[in-house]
């Protein structure tokens, strides 16, 4: 096991602010933890109870990638509120006029919590902003969270592309596959 997923494992057995900080020190990110107040659209500030920036790094395509803990209200499981956490992150990231971040979003402390990467790129005059669905994990003390650790703790947040592919599970998938395929002509 690499270093990047010894210290990202503890986070994902259960969250807290100082196993981030810790994980994202080892990934050469600034420590700049400060609250922010930021008017949301709709009735998103009813959903949130702080937001904190956490870290930041320049990167070789970015030239500031922050970090923000939005602490909610409401429970988080596989399947709430994607959309509404991603709209919460679009409304950071045009606030501060940054083309993409990372957003972990949590109830508390030890609990289940989503780690999401929100980017915008321009696609002529327009801003296209990435699929709320895609670029996005939810991480529960309760299952093994391998993709999550291996991929996310293996990353080493150098450029955006890098950061993109570390929420990918084709090269894992790949990776399975490939072990199978071993497996199967060892098996004949």
């Amino acid at each position: 096991m690499k270093m990047g997923e010894i210290l990202i494992e503890p986070l994902a057995r259960g969250f807290s602010l100082e196993g981030l900080k810790k994980f994202l020190s080892h990934k050469n990110f600034t420590e700049k933890e400060e609250e922010i107040s930021i008017d949301l659209s709709g009735e998103l500030n009813d959903s949130v109870l702080s937001i904190k920036q956490i870290a930041d790094k320049g990167l070789e395509d970015i030239k500031h990638f922050r970090v923000y803990a939005i602490k909610l209200k409401e429970e988080i499981n596989e399947r709430s509120s994607k959309k509404r956490q991603f709209q919460i992150a679009k409304d950071i990231l045009r606030a501060y006029s940054l083309s993409a971040g990372l957003f972990i979003f949590y109830t508390e402390e030890g609990k289940p919590f989503r780690f999401s990467l929100v980017f915008r790129e321009a696609y002529g005059t327009k801003a296209v902003y990435s699929p709320y669905k895609r670029y996005t994990y939810f991480v529960s003390p309760e299952f093994p969270n391998k993709t999550f650790i291996k991929q996310v703790g293996n990353c080493q947040f150098e450029n955006l592309n890098e950061i993109k592919s570390a929420f990918s599970v084709q090269p894992l998938t790949k990776e399975f596959y490939d072990e199978i395929q071993t497996w199967f002509y060892h098996a004949l």
